[in-house]
């Protein structure tokens, strides 16, 4: 019993890290600067994929003015079956391409996405912003999974505070790595 409580104290004290060899998917990390409603984020994923493995990585810095937030959509991509999906956030701009946050695994060169291996602290938690041609062609044209929109009616007010919510999430994880878990702490 004593070597199973240890082995639970050790496990779960183990840290998540930001300095691994990561897949190019996610190797990078954004990071932004605000001036008053401008924000300006770097490490905007703008790959232009052929298949799952093959694609063109290009890394954009753009700039948002949050005034000029048009609207929001959820976008869900039916991965496993009808009843698991992945949850992205698109926000659109009256001047600008739409921003899409999403949060995925962060992988390592040489793993693949296992959903079990998700409940045991095999990926660290990541928070990309992507170009919504990038992130939705993928799932849509490359992996062949089946991708809805759902348009959010919320104050302009509100669309704001949501898109600020995602550049501190970023923030955070920038600071203090999480682990990914299947369960508790996912898409």
């Amino acid at each position: 019993i004593l070597a199973f409580i240890v082995s639970l104290l050790w496990y779960f004290n183990i840290s998540a890290k930001q300095d691994r060899e990561w897949s190019p998917d996610v190797a990078r990390v954004f990071s932004y600067q605000q001036q008053g409603n401008v924000i300006t984020i770097h490490n905007v994923r703008n790959f232009n994929w052929h298949s799952e493995t093959q694609y063109d990585e290009r890394w954009d810095t753009r700039s948002y003015n949050l005034d000029h937030i048009t609207g929001i959509n959820v976008i869900t991509s039916y991965w496993m079956g009808p009843e698991i999906a992945h949850t992205l956030v698109s926000f659109n701009f009256s001047d600008q391409k739409p921003l899409v946050f999403s949060i995925e695994t962060r992988k390592e060169k040489t793993e693949s996405f296992s959903a079990i291996g998700g409940f045991f602290r095999k990926y660290e938690l990541s928070l990309i912003a992507a170009d919504e041609k990038d992130i939705v062609y993928t799932r849509s044209n490359i992996r062949n999974e089946q991708v809805y929109f759902f348009p959010v009616k919320i104050p302009k007010s509100e669309m704001k505070a949501l898109f600020e919510e995602y550049l501190s999430k970023s923030k955070q994880l920038a600071k203090h790595p999480k682990w990914y878990n299947t369960l508790t702490s996912n898409c």
